[in-house]
């Protein structure tokens, strides 16, 4: 214990420590061995490190394994727990237990009332055609096999200016590099295989041979068009054999 009451276990100075994380200080650099510091409690009870800013002697944040159901958990704002890490290695945003498959488990309650993830870019205003945000799938360490993009469909604007398109991408068999399946642009335009779907109207898709079918899984199967919400055409199969009616705005006048 040195003549400032700060704690020095297997060292002799302060100088590795940073000036604000100095008052216990475990090991040094130089004597070729790993360090560490352990909590041993009962396997019914649990240990802590808890911080506290001298609040009615209440600790603001904690940090927790509990040995009875051998999962570490997060406390901030001293409100309880708000992030877990339970027995088979699931991390709960939230805390609280989950019996799901999942790896990763977002739950409301916390800000929102229902779930929800955030994905921010480092970018106050990106450029048109920039990356903000992406989810990657892959498998193997670093193979990708399908990514979800959101881009700037044109420059930001510093406020209530956010023009953003999803491009989704999948790799093709025999290939390692990812291509553009599907994007929905600024104004709700839908491509498939196809970049400018706003040249074309709200839907498009490309490709070869036969590009879009209709399946109904029972009666007959329809196209229909609408006006303002005013049903005005129908295209519909006979319901059973081979053919195709045409059908007035009422959905049951045959004119063809």
């Amino acid at each position: 214990i040195d003549d400032n009451g700060k704690i020095l276990v297997a060292t002799t100075t302060t100088s590795e420590a940073h000036v604000n994380n100095d008052e216990l200080i475990i090991g040094n650099s130089s004597d070729d061995a790993n360090h560490g510091l352990t909590i041993v409690t009962p396997s019914s009870r649990y240990g802590t490190v808890a911080f506290s800013d001298g609040s009615g002697g209440n600790s603001q944040g904690l940090l927790e394994y509990n040995h009875s159901g051998d999962y570490f958990r997060i406390y901030t704002g001293g409100t309880g727990e708000k992030f877990r890490i339970d027995s088979s290695g699931r991390l709960i945003v939230g805390g609280g237990t989950h019996a799901g498959g999942s790896a990763l488990v977002v739950k409301g309650g916390g800000v929102n009332t229902y779930s929800t993830v955030g994905l921010f870019g480092a970018t106050a205003t990106p450029s048109n055609n920039a990356i903000f945000a992406q989810i990657r799938f892959g498998s193997g360490g670093t193979k990708v096999g399908a990514t979800i993009n959101a881009k700037a469909d044109a420059d930001w604007g510093a406020s209530n200016d956010y023009p953003t398109r999803l491009e989704f991408y999948t790799a093709p068999d025999s290939s390692g590099t990812v291509a553009e399946r599907l994007r929905i642009d600024s104004d709700g335009n839908i491509g498939v295989n196809n970049t400018n779907p706003a040249a074309y109207g709200k839907f498009v898709v490309n490709g070869t041979a036969n590009i879009i079918s209709l399946n109904a899984s029972s009666g007959a199967g329809s196209l229909s068009f609408f006006e303002g919400g005013q049903g005005r055409f129908y295209l519909k199969t006979l319901n059973g054999s081979k053919g195709l009616s045409f059908v007035d705005g009422d959905n049951s006048t045959e004119r063809l």
